[in-house]
């Protein structure tokens, strides 16, 4: 089974000189194609075959006990690392885990905790796995002119993905018996079932980006780009929770089965040999002369670097907006942010 979740990010060129093993080009002319498509137009994709999101679901779920389990900022790769064939899953689906110890032999459990409120608690332990044994996997080497690195590690279990997992977003646990420093993958499992009056736009691709989760939504694909303005201009509302997003443009690549196996960003166009068929595609920042999609016009503010903190200024806003906060046009607002509860400024940050 191929990684879903390491990404070919082409920034630099190869060394002169440099061994080229052979090996697949990191994108397909077959993504080019689909992501040109008009968003009406569907992808192929898993379908769900059980229903988990029955009416009165989310209520049920508010009631479950939860568990203090999640951390609450990212602890990086512990013992063992792993992934899963797809980072998403519909119901029914049944999901293979790729397991690799980094200091010999290890026993461990894994166990999905979907991520709520749950009393305050954080998550909910939804399933967990019998005893594992993981093993110390060879490393993938870069192959190909576009030096992509795919792991093939074996099999390690299957999680099947059922009615009783809430349509959500889902850290898996894999966590070493008798101690030690547990790794966690995260997976969003999509709703099947009645229709939510609201829609979470996770930040899915950014972690397939990084190998990592937590971050903000800086990686869009086409169709998602297009998919958003057109809900926007009919009526659809949306809230920015993030930092730096829809930076970069990235392209899915898909199995025959349509499953998501991984994310293609050049971040130069030159290199991006595919996108020449439909520059639009091209994986560059948004607000490349090439794509023109700046997405500060959709969002309202824009990056410029990293670590910087500073006030917002309100240029245009909503009526019940200034007086939910008590600010007028023009205001800055300082990086406490405002606090509707007081009609202070004195939490949020804008911060990158």
């Amino acid at each position: 089974m191929v990684m879903s979740v390491v990404l070919l990010l082409a920034a630099c060129q190869k060394q002169e000189g440099a061994i080229v093993r052979p090996g697949p080009a990191a994108a397909t002319p077959t993504t080019v194609i689909r992501e040109s498509q008009q968003v009406t137009a569907p992808l192929p994709a898993p379908r769900a075959s059980c229903t988990n999101a029955p009416v009165g679901w989310s209520r049920r779920e508010d009631r479950q006990p939860g568990v203090r389990d999640v951390p609450m900022h990212s602890p990086g790769i512990g013992q063992v690392g792993g992934y899963l064939d797809s980072f998403t899953a519909v119901c029914g689906q049944t999901m293979s885990v790729h397991l690799s110890s980094y200091g010999g032999d290890t026993s461990v459990r894994l166990r999905a905790l979907r991520i709520g409120d749950y009393q305050g608690l954080g998550s909910r332990l939804v399933w967990q796995s019998r005893v594992l044994t993981a093993r110390r996997q060879a490393e993938a080497v870069p192959t190909g002119r576009d030096r992509v690195i795919t792991e093939r590690w074996p099999v390690a279990t299957t999680i099947a993905v059922n009615a009783v997992w809430p349509p959500g977003m889902y850290l898996i646990e894999i966590a070493p018996l008798g101690g030690g420093q547990s790794s966690f993958i995260s997976l969003a499992v999509r709703t099947s079932g009645v229709r939510p009056p609201y829609i979470v736009v996770a930040s899915d691709l950014t972690w397939l980006a990084y190998n990592n989760y937590g971050g903000h939504s800086e990686y869009w694909t086409k169709r998602m780009y297009d998919a958003a303005l057109q809900a926007r201009d009919a009526g659809t509302n949306f809230g920015s929770l993030g930092a730096n997003q829809i930076y970069w443009q990235g392209r899915i690549e898909r199995d025959r089965s349509g499953r998501e196996t991984a994310l293609t960003v050049y971040r130069v166009a030159k290199l991006d040999r595919q996108a020449r068929a439909d520059p639009s595609t091209t994986t560059v920042q948004w607000r490349n002369p090439l794509l023109l999609r700046d997405p500060a016009a959709f969002v309202g503010v824009g990056m410029s670097a990293v670590g910087v903190s500073g006030a917002y200024v309100v240029n245009t806003a909503p009526a019940w907006g200034l007086a939910l906060c008590r600010h007028e046009p023009h205001a800055a607002i300082p990086p406490a942010g405002c606090d509707p509860e007081q009609g202070d400024a004195d939490h949020a940050t804008s911060r990158s």
